[in-house]
């Protein structure tokens, strides 16, 4: 009579365990990807969150100070959510058709970012219940279709591991940085005058921020289609003859 010997269950699941784990590790490659796109997603995640913050506890006694406080605070948080559909929009029409076209889209779509954030710093404040809203419409509006490009760009352009750590390092990068900047700023100001001009600060910062995040961009990897246009490109050395 013939006896098989099973491994004990709690030991097999260890033991599978420790093979899916080690099966497919993430590279170093993919790790200096994520760390560059989570980089790269600073700015859009900053600015996120100080809209958010200031959209609940600044811009319905500054922007809307007129209107009563349950409009002022459902008008805020509107604005600030306007961004993403048009963010979700945009990264569906945005079309790359080669390396060099990608990164005039990519310089363009930070300026646009980095302009449509720092000018929500000199929106004008007591007496222009009708102009100040419409500018920070317009604004939210430009960082949505900016936010849109630069969003496909990173999603294409890194996969697996790397891309998850990317978005995860950019919401705590993100949060961090805008929870420490308006809480320092809150600290040191007064109340009246973190109102009056102290918000304004961390908006100001998107014109370094991006430009900083614009150099992490061009070294992300092209994406798929992109690397395969360059190949055919570089393959064309010589003149191709029609045949008669």
């Amino acid at each position: 009579m013939s006896h098989v010997y099973a491994w004990p269950s709690a030991l097999r699941s260890d033991r599978q365990a420790k093979q899916r784990i080690g099966r497919r590790p993430m590279s170093a490659v993919a790790m200096d990807n994520g760390v560059a796109l989570g980089l790269s997603n600073l700015p859009q995640t900053l600015d996120g969150f100080v809209w958010a913050i200031l959209a609940i506890a600044v811009f319905p006694q500054t922007i809307f100070q007129s209107w009563a406080p349950a409009t002022a605070l459902a008008a805020s948080l509107a604005i600030w959510l306007l961004a993403y559909p048009v963010m979700a929009v945009a990264a569906r029409c945005f079309v790359r058709e080669g390396g060099a076209g990608s990164a005039v889209q990519l310089a363009g779509a930070r300026v646009l970012l980095g302009i449509s954030t720092a000018a929500v710093a000199f929106m004008p404040g007591e007496g222009h219940a009708v102009l100040a809203p419409c500018l920070l419409i317009a604004c939210r509006l430009g960082q949505g279709l900016a936010m849109g490009a630069l969003a496909r760009r990173g999603l294409v352009s890194v996969n697996g591991g790397g891309r998850a750590l990317g978005l995860t390092l950019g919401v705590l990068l993100g949060l961090t940085a805008a929870a420490g900047i308006l809480g320092a700023l809150a600290a040191v100001l007064q109340g009246p005058d973190f109102l009056a001009w102290g918000w304004r600060y961390p908006f100001v910062l998107a014109i370094p921020v991006n430009m900083v995040a614009l150099f992490v961009d061009l070294r992300l990897p092209l994406p798929a289609g992109e690397r395969r246009g360059l190949r055919l490109v570089s393959s064309l050395d010589a003149p191709v003859g029609l045949k008669r």
